[in-house]
């Protein structure tokens, strides 16, 4: 009877450390730049440590969306000072596959000047690699990356182009009562306010949108 029970108490014992140690061994991760300011990960806000070269988050396997900008300082020797350059938010969406990979980097552009940043910053180009464990061989993630803003605005415009496809169909006999169809010709009005208006107005909009 002693001796069962102490086999018992060593099995639990150890439990907890073997699950641990699994826990571990399939964590993924993305190693991010100092150079890149983390939003959100998979909805989650993200704070970043000023004087870390790089950040450290944790992914899941199937798909994850991160939000982040290029944000890097320069030094501005005409006028003895310093000037951060940033890009507008960015959406970036991938799909982690559960294998042997653990570890993603995320590449930090090098520049010559700051010139060469401006260009960057107005369309950033997101780099996501990982390294094969078998051939040691690096390799790029597909992902999509996007101006966040412009991402939104398709998604709701696709929202609404669904709801124009179901609001256009021929009245059906609900209960007994007539339903009419609704005509909704808002698209194209959407679409060419959209182009016309400013940075400011579109956030307002996808903001709108979001509530």
């Amino acid at each position: 009877m002693f001796q069962w029970s102490l086999k018992r108490y060593s099995i639990f014992s150890i439990l907890p450390i073997s699950l641990f140690i699994m826990t571990n061994v399939f964590a993924v991760q993305l190693v991010v730049p100092d150079v890149y300011q983390l939003i959100k990960v998979n909805g989650e806000s993200i704070s970043s440590n000023f004087f870390s070269s790089e950040t450290v988050v944790d992914l899941k396997i199937g798909r994850n969306t991160v939000i982040l900008r290029y944000s890097e300082l320069f030094e501005d020797d005409d006028n003895d000072d310093h000037e951060t350059i940033k890009s507008a938010p960015q959406i970036v969406v991938f799909t982690i596959a559960k294998n042997e990979i653990n570890k993603y980097s995320l590449i930090s552009p090098e520049f010559d000047d700051d010139e060469q940043a401006r260009l960057y910053a107005q369309l950033p180009k997101i780099k996501i690699v990982f390294t094969n464990t078998r051939s040691e061989k690096q390799n790029e993630l597909e992902l999509i990356s996007k101006n966040l803003t412009e991402f939104s605005a398709e998604v709701a415009i696709h929202e609404l182009e669904q709801l124009n496809i179901y609001t256009s169909v021929k009245p059906q006999h609900i209960s007994g009562n007539l339903e009419p169809a609704v005509d909704i010709n808002i698209l194209g009005k959407l679409k060419h306010w959209w182009a016309k208006a400013d940075e400011k107005q579109k956030k307002q909009f996808i903001d709108f949108t979001q509530q």
